[in-house]
């Protein structure tokens, strides 16, 4: 009985079309065989579960919001980060510099870029184009960074646009695994991870983790190199797979 945790967005949906249809599949039997899948994603619950129903994509568990959230294969919520109404005064400076896209606020069961007082609030991030930020923006967020340390602040990436998010400490995309290690009884030698971003390295340096594409950051902790996740899946199997322990 083994763990596979896979990325979304460049690692199990890539720009190869093929490779997805064929990562189902290959998900789909290694599940069957008695294993568990976790699709760990940074996009909210709504988001992700709108690709897992257009593609058909077969989980025993899902992650969302890089770890905040985490669900089982029925989308009953197992475990969820939160984070007090004081974040927002907290902050406030950042919001005034007003170089932001959006305020992205995440919910267990969806995004909004408005506050919902009534809902708890597991994580947020203020959506920035690489071109609008400056040195005093990054020293601000570094200020509130080193001042509030029960918050958890990190810079991620992606086509030209940066999330500065704001979530609970100690949660990203390592924690909810670790969460189903216990609860599943999984020998940690038997979990494997697999990503593409900056968002994925704790998740692949604390397992049996590897990379797809190119990035500086991965290629430090990660055992290897995959094309797709289904050629993971095959190594696993045949017992050719790399391991950390």
């Amino acid at each position: 009985m083994g763990l596979l945790v896979s990325d979304y967005d460049g690692t199990f949906l890539t720009t190869n079309k093929i490779d997805l249809i064929i990562n189902c599949r290959t998900i789909e039997k290694y599940i069957m065989d008695g294993n568990y899948f976790l699709l760990s994603s940074g996009r909210p619950y709504d988001s992700i579960m709108k690709q897992i129903k257009k593609h058909n994509i077969p989980y025993t568990h899902l992650a969302a919001s890089d770890g905040t959230f985490l669900f089982d294969s029925q989308n009953n919520l197992l475990k969820a980060g939160r984070i007090n109404k004081e974040i927002l005064e907290i902050i406030d400076p950042l919001v005034k510099k007003n170089i932001h896209e959006k305020i992205q606020f995440s919910y267990s069961r969806f995004d909004t870029d408005i506050y919902i007082e009534k809902e708890n609030l597991g994580s947020l991030a203020l959506v920035v184009k690489e071109n609008k930020i400056d040195k005093d923006f990054l020293k601000l967020y570094d200020q509130i960074k080193a001042n509030y340390l029960n918050y958890q602040l990190d810079i991620y990436g992606h086509n030209g646009t940066y999330y500065f998010e704001i979530r609970e400490k100690g949660i990203n995309k390592s924690s909810p695994i670790e969460y189903l290690r216990k609860l599943l009884e999984i020998n940690k030698k038997k979990i494997y991870t697999i990503g593409d971003n900056d968002n994925d390295l704790e998740m692949i340096r604390d397992y049996n983790g590897f990379m797809i594409g190119n990035n500086e950051k991965l290629e430090e902790v990660a055992l290897g190199k995959y094309n797709a996740v289904h050629e993971l899946i095959y190594d696993i199997q045949k017992k050719k797979v790399l391991k950390r322990w």
